[in-house]
C-alpha cells in the first residue's frame, strides 16, 4: 500500500514539474513561432503566403489557432485546399493544394485563366500553351461554362477556336464556323459530329441552333 502511495505521489510530482517546466518554457519564448514550412505551393505567390502568416509569428505553438491560420491563407487567390500541422518547437508545417488553370478566357476587357469549372485564376498564372475561350459581348456565366466545356471536353480537331457571344457559341473548326445554342451546346455538337464529314466539303456555315436540325449555307449563299 505505502508502495502504491509513494509511486502515485512521485507521478503527481513529475507531472507537475513537466507541466511546470512547459510553462515556464512557454513564458520564456521556447515554443514561440518562428518559421513556416511551405509544401505544395505550386504557383501561388510566397510573398503574399509570408505576409499573411506575419501576424501569427511570435505566438506560441501551444495556444496557436490553428483554424484561424487556414481561414487566412484560404484566402488567397487561387486555392482549392490548405491544411496547417504544428511541428514544435517553432515551426507550423502548411500544405497548400492550387487550382490548375485549364484555359484563357480572352475578352475586350482582357484576358485571365480559369479552371475547368469557370473559376477565375490570377493573371500570373496564365500559361501561353492553355487553350483560349474568346468572349464577345456580355454573355451570362452558363454561357461561359458550356463554351468552357465545349473547349476542354468535348475533342474538337485541331485549329478549332470557340467564341461564347450573346446570342450562343461560334465554333470554327478547320475553317467551317459552326453555330450552337448557348444551352443546348452539348447536344448540338454532339448533332454535328455526326453530320460533319459529310456536309462539311460544300458547308460556308452551319447553323446547329435549331432543336438538333442543321440550317447549312453552302458556298454559293443557298440554304439547306
Amino acid at each position: 500500500m505505502k508502495k502504491r502511495v509513494f509511486l502515485l505521489s512521485a507521478t503527481l510530482l513529475i507531472v507537475l514539474a513537466v507541466a511546470l517546466g512547459v510553462r515556464w518554457a512557454d513564458r520564456d519564448g521556447r515554443f514561440s513561432l518562428m518559421q513556416a514550412r511551405i509544401d505544395n505551393a505550386g504557383p501561388v505567390d510566397s510573398a503574399l503566403v509570408a505576409r499573411v502568416l506575419e501576424p501569427f509569428f511570435g505566438e506560441s505553438l501551444l495556444g496557436l489557432d490553428v483554424d484561424s491560420v487556414k481561414l487566412a491563407l484560404g484566402a488567397i487567390e487561387g486555392l482549392r485546399c490548405v491544411s496547417v500541422s504544428v511541428s514544435f518547437p517553432h515551426t507550423i508545417i502548411v500544405e497548400m493544394t492550387p487550382e490548375r488553370p485549364c484555359a484563357i478566357v480572352l475578352s475586350q476587357s482582357g484576358s485571365y485563366p480559369v479552371t475547368a469549372c469557370g473559376k477565375v485564376l490570377p493573371a500570373s498564372w496564365a500559361d501561353d500553351s492553355l487553350p483560349v475561350l474568346s468572349v464577345e459581348g456580355t454573355p451570362g456565366e452558363d454561357y461561359l461554362n458550356t463554351g468552357l466545356a465545349l473547349l476542354l471536353k468535348r475533342g474538337l480537331e485541331l485549329n478549332s477556336s470557340v467564341t461564347v457571344c450573346d446570342w450562343g457559341i461560334l465554333v470554327v473548326e478547320n475553317g467551317t464556323p459552326v453555330l450552337l445554342d448557348g444551352i443546348s451546346a452539348p447536344a448540338d455538337w454532339n448533332t454535328w459530329q455526326s453530320i460533319r464529314s459529310s456536309v462539311r466539303p460544300a458547308a460556308e456555315m452551319v447553323d446547329m441552333r435549331f432543336d438538333g436540325q442543321a440550317v447549312i449555307r453552302t458556298a454559293g449563299g443557298a440554304e439547306v
